[in-house]
């Protein structure tokens, strides 16, 4: 059976990929951290939902039209129903939560680089001396890195999911403290991929 035009022009891209440092296993790993980021943002209002009580049944709810940061730093804000320890981790999870989408932005959205085989993103360059309004930073791409970013969103995630499915107060915080090793992980993974140019440069790396 022969290959449509679409199948063709498609494998050409691919090629083309991994021609300039994107391997399969790479293009696969950002696929796939795509996704389970992408789970993690789509999860964030039903859990603001559930942790504020709130009926959104026909109404705008309060987290309409938020970008998902905005909705991260609500969720960190929020103790509500949490014990204090369960609010503790779920923030530090939402500060790990803030790094990581910085370095999956700068995948999305940013300029690539491919030098000497090694590919790279920086978003809001000022290679022309031109301001921004946000900082620059980068995102550094390899298998390895690339593992890091996915634990990290499924450790995210999976909290999410985890508040979801207990809906009740004492479950729910019981559910998060049973993750805080999970969460420092996670802390730690995503401060290094947000900021790895900056450990690359300092001696004591």
């Amino acid at each position: 059976m022969s290959k449509s035009s679409h199948n063709l022009q498609s494998e050409k891209v691919i090629a083309y990929l991994e021609h300039i440092g994107f391997s399969a296993s790479i293009q696969q790993r950002i696929g796939a951290f795509a996704v389970i980021w992408g789970l993690f943002e789509s999860n964030l209002e039903n859990v603001l939902w559930l942790l504020k009580n709130e009926n959104v049944e026909g109404v705008k709810p309060t987290t309409e039209g938020k970008p998902a940061g905005h909705l991260i730093d609500e969720l960190s804000q929020l103790s509500g129903i949490l014990s204090i320890e369960a609010h503790k981790i779920l923030a530090v999870a939402c500060s790990a939560a803030k790094e990581l989408a910085d370095y999956r932005h700068a995948i999305m959205h940013g300029t690539m680089l491919s030098l000497g085989g090694s590919v790279s993103f920086i978003r809001n360059p000022q290679w022309r001396g031109n301001l921004r309004k946000k900082p620059t930073h980068d995102a550094h791409v390899n298998e390895n890195l690339l593992d890091i970013a996915i634990d990290c969103a499924g450790v995210l995630s999976n909290i999410l999911l985890a508040i979801q499915i207990e809906k009740t107060a004492a479950p729910i915080s019981t559910a998060i403290e049973a993750r805080w090793s999970d969460v420092q992980r996670c802390r730690s993974q995503a401060n290094e991929l947000r900021h790895l140019t900056d450990l690359i440069n300092d001696e004591r790396y």
